[in-house]
């Protein structure tokens, strides 16, 4: 199991926050719609990759990926953090593509 304790409790929720706000209201129903059709409480958090990423789940589908470093420390995201609700087919240059 992970250790979480160096996680912002405070980042996490603006992540989610953010996230789901981003998704558009028949999105966000077929989410609701599949946690309780699967009785899960919401969003799930999956940490352990070797490369530190955090995935955050809701409805079955991936809500938001955040490397750890982001989560942690004192003080607010990181202002130039890009935030994509809808994950593309392809990866964007500034994000690490070869676009």
């Amino acid at each position: 199991m992970t250790d979480n304790d160096d996680l912002n409790l405070d980042k996490v929720r603006a992540v989610i926050a953010h996230a789901w706000a981003g998704l558009d209201p028949a999105d966000r129903a077929d989410r609701i719609a599949h946690d309780i059709a699967h009785n899960v409480a919401g969003v799930t958090m999956q940490t352990g990759s070797a490369d530190d990423l955090i995935e955050f789940v809701r409805g079955g589908r991936r809500l938001a990926l955040v490397h750890r470093d982001v989560l942690c420390g004192d003080g607010p995201l990181d202002g130039a953090a890009v935030f994509i609700a809808e994950l593309p087919d392809t990866v964007p240059d500034e994000l690490g593509g070869n676009e």
